[in-house]
């Protein structure tokens, strides 16, 4: 099972049990106060609240008392006093069962009964509402313990399934639903707060087992909270529907059935498109974000890469500069400038040229890539060379708008670069480069985006 979940997630279901649960405890509290107070206006509204069993009542407080406890902060002292009120929930239950076992009958019907307006047939606690509160009893003990928390899971659905059951019954007017054998019935305010102390307790723990799939932050839990609130009611309101139907006269059984068929081949129908139409959307943001995380990461490559280039060029840099200091003459660096020029630049072609001691013309002390084909381009004046005549470097990147060397004789001219360099404030030589476009061009990038060195 999935285990790790957001807590905008678990919150609203930890919210809804203590909700639930104090909800219950209100009740039960309103049908006790109800209860004490013996007059005619009052037991109107004891019959209208549905609860006219005192330990009924106190059932609800304890149920709604220990799921409170076990969902606040969970101390020990929380656990305990949470386990008490579960051991008395479970022993009144069982007590009003005994009392319809004949085993304690006379004994409970005097304790019940001692509300002059409450017949004592319908003062002690129905049969199935006391197995629902051992069933509540049990699932509550089983919940205290974390090692049985599947187990207490499982017991819940099964209460709900029940409890839902019972609420068919009560809607649809079937007593046979109701009640067990000849015994009194459950009344419909029972029904609805047992179910709602299971939803609850079974939400309790959001993390756990079962119901982790469904509070699962992820599409899976997505989905089955989408579509568990529809498939408990749509179905349930169909029955109903066809039912008071059938009831009122407008069609007959046959007839009944197909219309229910009908109606939920439409309904469900329409909640399978509209859950395809909103998987389809979340299907594409998850391709856009995943299309956004492979470029980010075709580029944090980019630049790893980069980075591993710029630390290799500034060691042979760092390699080279120790070379040539230790050159005792110009024509011994010649043989180390081409070599790691070469690596440094290996896409370009260029030439070092030294002024002749006449300072009339340059001559290549050394150069590299495919220039040694272009002999006219070896030797020229310094006048032909603009970034001689204006002492600083000078760069052609367009040839059809700016102006072009003498020197440089391929035609169509490259894009190429010469820095002039100078010793003791004079111009000494040039430096002149320019891409090879019979070689892979190096990668270039915008000056904003080069690494920091």
């Amino acid at each position: 099972m999935i285990s790790t979940y957001s807590d905008s997630i678990n919150s609203p279901f930890k919210s809804f049990a203590r909700g639930a649960s104090l909800s219950a405890v209100l009740i039960g509290l309103f049908s006790i106060v109800i209860w004490l107070i013996n007059s005619d206006l009052f037991y109107y509204l004891l019959r209208v609240s549905g609860i006219v069993q005192i330990d009924t009542s106190f059932c609800f407080i304890l149920a709604g008392t220990s799921l409170f406890l076990l969902n606040i902060y969970p101390s020990r002292r929380n656990r305990n006093i949470s386990t008490a009120c579960t051991i008395v929930l479970l022993a009144i239950a069982a007590f009003s069962i005994c009392g319809y076992l004949k085993i304690s009958d006379i004994m409970c019907r005097h304790i019940y009964c001692f509300h002059s307006k409450i017949a004592p047939e319908t003062a002690i606690m129905a049969p199935a509402t006391s197995m629902y509160f051992l069933l509540l009893g049990f699932t509550f003990i089983f919940l205290n313990s974390r090692l049985l928390t599947f187990s207490a899971q499982v017991l819940f659905l099964i209460g709900i399934s029940i409890g839902i059951l019972n609420l068919m019954g009560h809607t649809y007017g079937i007593t046979a639903l109701l009640s067990i054998g000849n015994y009194p019935q459950t009344d419909l305010l029972s029904t609805m707060l047992f179910l709602l102390l299971m939803f609850a307790s079974l939400l309790s723990h959001p993390d756990k087992h079962i119901v982790s799939v469904i509070t699962s932050p992820y599409i899976g839990g997505v989905i089955s909270r989408k579509l568990l609130p529809i498939a408990l009611s749509v179905p349930f309101f169909l029955g109903w529907l066809r039912l008071m139907g059938q009831k009122a006269g407008f069609y007959g059984l046959e007839t009944g059935i197909a219309i229910t068929g009908l109606s939920s081949i439409l309904v469900f129908t329409i909640i399978i498109w509209g859950l395809s139409n909103s998987l389809n959307s979340i299907d594409s943001d998850r391709n856009k974000a995943e299309d956004i995380s492979r470029e980010t990461n075709e580029k944090l490559l980019r630049m790893i890469e980069d980075l591993e280039e710029d630390k290799k060029k500034n060691a042979l840099i760092a390699e080279m500069k120790d070379l040539l200091q230790t050159c005792t003459s110009i024509p011994e660096t010649a043989p180390v400038i081409k070599k790691f020029v070469e690596q440094l630049l290996p896409s370009h072609h260029g030439a070092l040229f030294l002024l002749s001691p006449s300072r009339n013309d340059l001559e290549p002390l050394v150069h590299w890539g495919d220039l040694e084909h272009n002999p006219r381009e070896l030797i020229f004046s310094p006048e032909e060379c603009w970034a001689l005549r204006r002492g600083r470097p000078y760069l052609m990147k367009n040839p059809a708008e700016e102006i072009i060397c003498p020197h440089v004789k391929t035609v169509p001219p490259p894009l190429y670069f010469c820095i002039p360099l100078t010793a003791y404030g004079e111009v000494t030589c040039e430096a002149r480069s320019s891409p090879n476009l019979q070689k892979k061009r190096l990668k270039t990038y915008p000056l904003r985006k080069l690494p920091r060195q």
